[in-house]
């Protein structure tokens, strides 16, 4: 019964991660794991599964900064600079390390500066 229910656990956790499904494999394993803490399979795919959702997690993140990227984008592909500035911030609030949004915010401040000189000195011309 132990070696059937190692060698279950272990191929369906298997097959859970080849489908991209850690968390489920985590769901099947753990229970195992901890009525056999000795089995080196269990404790080596538990890593292997803990590794899996790490990087899910890292993948969902990135994906939803270059969502926010590609919004800001849409924003200054019109020169609406205050709004890809808001849409990058609000991103920067929920990712403050990432390095692309605040490349994103740094070049969008730069812009927004320049238009507003340009304006001020088509003000001045107009005067």
């Amino acid at each position: 019964e132990r070696s059937q229910t190692i060698t279950d656990a272990l191929a369906g956790a298997n097959r859970l991660l080849a489908q991209g499904k850690p968390d489920e494999a985590r769901r099947l394993l753990d229970p195992v794991a901890a009525r056999f803490p000795e089995e080196a399979e269990l404790k080596h795919l538990l890593e292997v599964v803990q590794q899996a959702q790490q990087s899910q997690v890292l993948q969902e993140e990135r994906t939803r900064i270059q969502k926010l990227l590609d919004d800001a984008l849409q924003h200054e592909l019109r020169f609406d600079w205050p709004a890809a500035l808001a849409a990058v911030e609000a991103g920067l609030k929920q990712f403050p390390h990432s390095a692309g949004l605040k490349a994103a915010a740094e070049r969008i401040r730069e812009n927004l500066r320049a238009s507003e000189k340009q304006r001020t000195l088509a003000a001045v011309v107009q005067a």
